[in-house]
């Protein structure tokens, strides 16, 4: 932050049961210079004494700070889990903050992110088009050369949003069964990212996974709302690991070193969906054949030829 005069915007910390990822995050947020740091911290599940004792370490941890000029703190007693408890603390933040950045415990930011969050948080403030900020790039670079963001569907490891965009969400996917708004969200992400979230989607809406995050992706989907993403990653994943929640396994990069980004931080010239991002990342973790099945000639147009010959086996 020392880079430019620009403040901070509020954080909000999402935590659990976690202190070693949770003091890494706070110790990154101390050195981003933040004035307002808000936690929501879910309960301990039932018959797990052991994670009590965690819990307890980690609100600890959080009352023990005193770096933030602000630090206001809510504790659930129970456990609401990943869609109750996460919806819980973010509604709860924008009932008091028009913008801000989330962050959950296993979500690393590099010293550039806050900064860029502020920028991006302020220039599209009022653009109905733009419902989020990512911090993470997949691909670790991408078309850095040509500008410091993109837009497109973004991830939400470590991420920031507008109370106008979060008061539309549709937690409960009432509009999962809605064929105008499932056309709406197969245009938005095109067929590489519709074949990549449309089971979760509705394993979500039939309420066989306890989570918050395909709910969101689906109202933005489903919306059209875009993403900003920049173009260095900005967030590392500390969260791989046998105590993560859904994250024991995954397909995308764990530990993906964040990357300088530093001001102005330069856009686009237009706001659209840049698809060759989204088709280079679906190659890298989906495999190269399945793209390709999805049709070659559309695709190598998208993503250029260059970028198309590398993916090449």
């Amino acid at each position: 932050m020392s880079r430019s005069t620009r403040s901070a915007p509020p954080v909000l910390l999402l935590a659990f049961n976690r202190p070693e990822p949770t003091r890494r995050v706070l110790d990154a947020l101390q050195r981003g210079g933040l004035s307002r740091l808000y936690v929501s911290l879910d309960g301990p599940r039932e018959g797990r004494p052991e994670e009590a004792a965690r819990c307890a370490e980690v609100h600890d941890l959080v009352q023990g700070d005193t770096w933030a000029k602000e630090i206001v703190v809510r504790r659930s007693e129970r456990n609401y889990g990943c869609k109750d408890g996460v919806t819980a603390g973010l509604d709860w933040f924008f009932d008091q903050e028009p913008e801000g950045v989330i962050l959950e415990d296993d979500c690393l930011p590099g010293d550039d992110f806050l900064l860029f969050c502020s920028h991006v948080l302020e220039r599209y403030r009022d653009d109905q088009r733009v419902w989020q900020v990512s911090g993470t790039n997949l691909l670790g670079s991408w078309r850095a050369g040509r500008s410091d963001y993109f837009f497109g569907d973004g991830s939400i490891w470590g991420w920031a949003s507008w109370r106008r965009a979060w008061q539309q969400r549709d937690m409960s996917m009432q509009t999962w069964d809605d064929p105008v708004a499932r056309d709406s969200a197969r245009r938005f992400l095109g067929p590489i990212g519709w074949r990549a979230l449309a089971d979760n989607y509705a394993a979500v809406a039939a309420g066989n996974i306890d989570t918050w995050d395909y709910q969101w992706s689906w109202t933005r989907a489903s919306s059209g709302g875009l993403s900003v993403i920049p173009a260095r990653n900005l967030i590392t994943n500390i969260g791989f690991g046998p105590d993560a929640t859904h994250t024991v396994r995954s397909r995308w990069p764990a530990n993906l070193d964040p990357a300088p980004l530093p001001p102005p931080f330069s856009g686009p010239d237009t706001v659209t969906f840049d698809r060759g991002y989204q088709t280079v990342l679906a190659a890298r973790t989906e495999g190269v054949s399945t793209i390709r099945s999805i049709g070659s000639r559309v695709l190598r147009r998208t993503v250029g030829r260059k970028a198309w010959e590398r993916l090449r086996p």
